[in-house]
């Protein structure tokens, strides 16, 4: 089921806003409510499950009702073996921008090792809680695959796996055709947690430390301008007055 958010979604500055217009709603509801598939594969343009994105990060956590929206039908529908897929990032994405650039391999060349320094360094520090673990990431070139093994007992599983340019499996993760099971969806889904959620306290202290030290580097850039220029008018002065010094003599008598 793929979902298009771009065309009806509301600015991110409404409050309360609509990602999906109320049409492709009732749509999305009328799918997963009726549906008898061993799988249902719901595909977004933006993350999903994620709240720990920042503010300018195109996501569905900017829209909290919408996502809570959504977890809701999921949970009450009883639709068998969900899958979300969503890209946005060039980060593991199951998409074709992962086919052809992503943050480890910039399309930029200049650019290249600067963003692929800020990429390593962002999931080296960030907390990342909506992953299995801190190094579920993979951020050079890579494509996406669901294999799904119809004689697994006692239900059919999907194993959803990111490949690298090399064909190597880099992630894998694995599905079973059950669906959900939910006496609460609506209290469930306003209270759906990272599965490594961690103290606010701690996730203040991470972000503060990645937007200090991006901020000190990016600081840095403009400084080391003003002083790259000081030593060139330094030397060039330094240089006429060796090749001229009785011009400069004669004019500081006169």
């Amino acid at each position: 089921m793929l979902k298009i958010f771009r065309y009806h979604r509301d600015p991110y500055s409404t409050k309360n806003g609509n990602l999906l217009g109320e049409a492709q709603w009732e749509w999305l509801e009328n799918e997963l409510m009726t549906s008898t598939a061993a799988f249902n594969v719901l595909v977004s343009g933006v993350q999903i499950l994620p709240g720990d994105r920042y503010p300018v990060a195109e996501c569905w956590g900017r829209f909290p009702s919408q996502r809570e929206r959504l977890l809701k039908l999921i949970l009450a529908s009883n639709a068998k073996g969900v899958i979300l897929l969503s890209g946005k990032n060039k980060i593991t994405e199951i998409t074709s921008s992962g086919l052809t650039h992503s943050w480890m391999e910039f399309h930029v060349p200049s650019m290249k090792y600067v963003m692929a320094l800020l990429f390593t360094y962002a999931n080296l520090v960030l907390p990342w809680e909506f992953r299995p673990t801190q190094k579920s990431f993979y951020g050079h070139l890579n494509w996406g695959s669901i294999d799904i093994d119809w004689q697994h007992k006692p239900h059919p599983i999907a194993v959803v796996k990111t490949r690298g340019a090399d064909d190597e499996v880099k992630l894998q993760y694995t599905f079973e055709s059950t669906p959900f099971q939910s006496e609460s969806p609506e209290q469930d889904a306003s209270e759906c947690r990272a599965p490594r959620l961690i103290p606010t306290w701690q996730r203040l202290l991470w972000n503060g430390l990645f937007v200090g030290v991006v901020g000190a580097f990016l600081l840095c850039i403009p400084l080391n301008a003003v002083i790259l220029l000081w030593l060139v008018w330094f030397f060039v002065k330094k240089g006429i007055a060796m090749v001229c010094p009785t011009n400069i003599d004669s004019k500081k008598t006169n």
